[in-house]
Parts: C-alpha cells; sequence; structure tokens
C-alpha cells in the first residue's frame, strides 16, 4: 500500500510538472505572438506620405496672357499700337500654356478675370482671340474670376486648399505675390516653394527649372 501510494504521489507530481510546462508553452507563444502583433502594428500604422504623383499646375491667367516681355510673340500683332493702355491679355499665350502642361499629363486649373473673356461692362476688355478660351471655361480648366474681385486672391486661395489636401501644386506665374506676401495672403517661403517661372521661347513655354 505504501508503494502504491508513493507511485501514486510521483504520477501527481509529473502530471502536474507537465501541466506547469504546457501552461509556460501557452504563455510564451502568447507573448510571441503579442510581440509579433505588436510589430506588424507598427509596421503597418499609417504614416502621412508627401505629396506625389503628377503636380497641379495653377495657371496666373492674365500673367501669361500678357507676357510679351519675356519673349511670348501673338502671330500679326502689333505691340507698339497698344502701350498707351497696356498690353492685352492674349487668349492664345494661355491656351498654349494650359496644352503645354496637359501634353505632360498634369492637371491644370488657369484663373482668369471673367472679363476677358465676356468683355466686361462697357463690352470692350476682351482678351484677344477670346473665342479660344471657350473650351477651357466649358471643361472647368479655366476659371472666371469676378471683375469686382482679385484674380490673383482667387488664385492664391485655391493653390493653398490643394496643398492642404496634400497635392502638388505650382503656379506657373512671372508676379512674385509680393503685395500679397505684404497682405499675409501667403508667406515668402510658400511662395519660393510654389512660384514656377517662365519665358516663351518662340511659340514654346519654357519653366525656369523644367517641369516641375
Amino acid at each position: 500500500d505504501a508503494q502504491q501510494a508513493q507511485a501514486l504521489a510521483r504520477a501527481e507530481q509529473s502530471s502536474a510538472a507537465s501541466e506547469w510546462v504546457q501552461v509556460e508553452h501557452r504563455r510564451a507563444d502568447g507573448r510571441r505572438g503579442q510581440g509579433s502583433d505588436s510589430r506588424t502594428a507598427v509596421q503597418s500604422a499609417p504614416t502621412r506620405s508627401a505629396p506625389s504623383g503628377p503636380a497641379l499646375i495653377v495657371i496666373d491667367g492674365a500673367n501669361v496672357g500678357r507676357s510679351y516681355n519675356v519673349g511670348y510673340r501673338r502671330p500679326n500683332f502689333e505691340h507698339e499700337r497698344h502701350e498707351g493702355r497696356g498690353p492685352p491679355v492674349c487668349a492664345l499665350a494661355i491656351v498654349r500654356a494650359i496644352e503645354f502642361f496637359r501634353k505632360h499629363n498634369y492637371t491644370v486649373k488657369a484663373f482668369l478675370p471673367e472679363y476677358c473673356f465676356n468683355g466686361g461692362r462697357y463690352n470692350d476688355s476682351f482678351a484677344l482671340d477670346h473665342g479660344q478660351l471657350k473650351p477651357y471655361v466649358d471643361d472647368g480648366s479655366l476659371v472666371l474670376t469676378p471683375g469686382a474681385g482679385h484674380d490673383d486672391n482667387f488664385m492664391i486661395t485655391y493653390a493653398l486648399s490643394q496643398c492642404a489636401a496634400q497635392l502638388q501644386v505650382h503656379i506657373l506665374t512671372n508676379d512674385a505675390f509680393a503685395d500679397h506676401i505684404k497682405n499675409k495672403k501667403c508667406e515668402a517661403a510658400w511662395c519660393s516653394r510654389h512660384l514656377l517661372k517662365y519665358c516663351w521661347v518662340g511659340s514654346e513655354l519654357m519653366p525656369e527649372n523644367g517641369l516641375p
């Protein structure tokens, strides 16, 4: 009887030890699983990505349309006849700028005072060849701004909103926006990053540092 009791005690101890080992194995497996889940969570944690993909080009239509001083030449246009009242906006320059960036698969949004398209109050403020702008007004790539407002303000507001949406944005203009910086509409550092200067080589638009 004593031998049987000792054997039973040894069996119970062996069984308890085996159960303890199994419990510890399960705990270890659980800890490894948690560690793996934790590492996976860290690796898959969402990060705020930098702007990527083709840039959005915002065109300063009035600036591009009057870019005779940087090489633009409208066919059969006598520039000297218009110097007294300032050069008129040329629709063809705006069209060529839009098409230049579209050709390179950029999204384009141009801004222009509405009187350049509609003629204004006295029907005498049309852009030259303004009829060429209609397809771009119709498809939304050319935005007409109120004549009583400032087209730059609308353009800058739009560009800032798109930057906030994490898009790459560049404004095609040779305007330094000094007044807008002074009036806190935008910051000098922002302008240095987002303004895209240009000139014309023949009838071809050429951004200062190539395509953005």
